[in-house]
């Protein structure tokens, strides 16, 4: 039993050797997330607000609400069979005739495999830049 009571004594020692805390230390001033005093930053002014840029008014934006069917793809063929005829100098690069084609560029790029594979046209890949032209 000697040695329950000389345990518990030991328990009661470290608890009676703590030093109190001292409520004296100054209150520090509120710190910001960037760990700088709060008052030493700057207020920041207020930016004009710049005038939103209108979208260009063209046929592009108009083109890309229309939906992705096959009939779609039919009337975007039209449109590219009538772009390459309207060529008369060669090859059409591939830029050029999604420029001149009012629809969305995937819907051009399905309109000329069908029409490559209707073999109505010709792709030739042998320059830096393939062309495409009507057979």
């Amino acid at each position: 039993m000697a040695k329950k009571q000389a345990s518990n004594e030991k328990k009661e020692k470290p608890a009676a050797a703590k030093p109190a805390k001292s409520a004296a230390k100054p209150a520090a001033a509120p710190k910001t997330l960037f760990n700088e005093p709060a008052e030493a930053k700057p207020a920041k002014a207020a930016k004009p607000a710049a005038p939103k840029k209108k979208a260009p008014t063209s046929a592009a934006p108009a083109a890309s609400a229309r939906p992705l069917t096959v009939e779609e793809i039919g009337h975007v063929a039209g449109e590219v069979w009538g772009a390459l005829s309207a060529n008369e100098n060669g090859g059409v690069t591939l830029a050029a005739l999604k420029k001149a084609v009012a629809a969305p560029a995937d819907h051009v790029l399905l309109a000329l495999g069908w029409l490559a594979r209707e073999d109505k046209v010709e792709l030739d890949a042998s320059k830096k830049t393939p062309t495409v032209t009507l057979k």
